[in-house]
């Protein structure tokens, strides 16, 4: 009895995971950029313009939360939106004065499994192999 509990919890992380995963599938988190307005469609159409600009792309942005002063997420239409998005991040690069980042919107369980990847390849770098990650 206690295994079958055991067992059907461990299926209902498993959906959880996959259900948070499926819902930050078409989003991205935009930071170090200063969003100074509080109206949405504000802050909507600095978004639109700033992919226009900096990253020379046409988005559609179904909707987006300010999470703080420099951060925002932005959920996208679907996949191609994101892609294209995050193909032409590599732009940010070349802009003068700014350091502004474009990332994934992964899960808790995602983001602890980088951090550990990163640390591994931190503790591999030392030891003087040569990694990339």
């Amino acid at each position: 009895m206690e295994f079958l509990k055991k067992k059907r919890l461990r299926g209902v992380k498993n959906e959880m995971e996959f259900l948070k995963k499926k819902s930050k599938e078409n989003n991205v988190l935009v930071s170090r950029v200063e969003i100074k307005y509080e109206d949405p469609l504000q802050v909507k159409e600095l978004v639109q313009s700033f992919a226009r600009e900096s990253l020379g792309i046409e988005s559609k942005i179904r909707d987006f939360r300010k999470l703080g002063p420099k951060t925002c997420l932005v959920e996208l239409e679907n996949s191609n939106e994101k892609r294209k998005i995050m193909s032409n991040k590599r732009k940010l690069k070349d802009l003068p004065n700014r350091k502004i980042f474009i990332i994934d919107d992964l899960t808790k369980r995602k983001l602890e499994m980088q951090k550990k990847l990163r640390m591994k390849a931190i503790k591999e770098k030392a030891n003087g192999i040569e990694v990339t990650v």
